[in-house]
């Protein structure tokens, strides 16, 4: 299987953790409902890529791949669309062998659609900029973190396998209502089979909309 093409949209930022490719006990350590990695880390790819186009950015907050082999994990970065940035967890060992476009230890603090943004494997409780309305996304708790009005799990656990697509809040200054009003999700890969169990109504109220990040102009 190719990568999907998806030309004639603007470029757009995602963000994602924890996909843990290989990883086969992360099936029943996190309740993902696939029979087998194998089918896990197909379904993982096709998600992606139904989501996310060539020119799209996604900063992928950490644990991409876990006891797999090195060949493995350049394969399916290999089918991955976007231009891929990580943010190092600690499952990284097969990560920081693969060609991201950048690779970053720590934390990182920069800019998403015009708001500040705290980047981090790890979840905090108070961060650079949090009393000025910087926003902070994190990975590593697997949906077993509650979010706040101002941090957010956007580990795929939390948005049913997927990165999920930064939006401003339509009624924000300078932000471009249109498309985050009628922004949805591309038309998603193939379910698991119908015994596996996956939920296909859409994603917990607390994800806040379709795969969507929404930033809000007030401070949180």
């Amino acid at each position: 299987m190719t990568k999907s093409t998806i030309s004639n949209a603007p470029a757009r930022v995602f963000l994602t953790a924890d996909h843990h490719f290989g990883h086969q006990k992360v099936l029943g350590m996190s309740g993902r409902p696939f029979a087998s990695v194998a089918e896990h880390d197909e379904y993982l790819i096709e998600a992606w890529n139904a989501s996310v186009g060539p020119n799209d950015t996604v900063w992928h907050l950490g644990d991409f791949a876990y006891k797999c082999t090195a060949e493995h994990a350049a394969r399916v970065f290999s089918r991955l669309n976007g231009v891929k940035r990580l943010v190092h967890g600690n499952h990284e060992e097969r990560g920081r062998a693969l060609p991201w476009d950048s690779q970053h230890e720590g934390f990182v603090d920069t800019v998403i659609e015009g708001r500040r943004a705290f980047l981090c494997h790890y979840a905090f409780r108070a961060w650079p900029g949090a009393f000025r309305g910087t926003l902070h996304f994190y990975g590593h708790t697997h949906g077993l973190l509650p979010d706040t009005r101002q941090s957010c799990d956007v580990g795929v656990d939390r948005w049913q396998y997927r990165p999920g697509p930064v939006r401003r809040d339509p009624g924000e200054a300078g932000g471009d209502g249109g498309a985050a009003r009628g922004s949805r999700p591309r038309a998603g890969p193939r379910q698991p089979a119908q015994g596996a169990g996956l939920k296909r109504e859409g994603p917990p109220a607390a994800n806040r909309g379709p795969f969507q990040l929404r930033l809000s102009a007030r401070p949180r």
